[in-house]
């Protein structure tokens, strides 16, 4: 595979992540908005913290996984 395929098949797990982290975000919000007690209720149960950690380790991963195809990019573009 060369780097720019390798590239844009980054760039597409990238969006994947992006599409599942805004998925999950409207869900929580959903339900939060039809539960009148869900607030509550999801940090008695830990539930809103792990949501956050879920979605700080995806965060974190998209944005680890940018700076190495920019990397990627600036090395191809020197190397020519």
């Amino acid at each position: 595979m060369t780097t720019r395929q390798e590239i844009i098949k980054e760039l597409e797990t990238i969006n994947n992540t992006l599409a599942n982290i805004v998925d999950a975000y409207g869900l929580l919000w959903d339900y939060i908005s039809q539960q009148p007690q869900a607030f509550d209720a999801l940090l008695q149960h830990d539930g809103l913290i792990s949501v956050n950690h879920l979605a700080y380790d995806s965060l974190k991963n998209v944005a680890d996984k940018t700076d190495a195809l920019f990397y990627k990019l600036e090395r191809e573009e020197r190397e020519g």
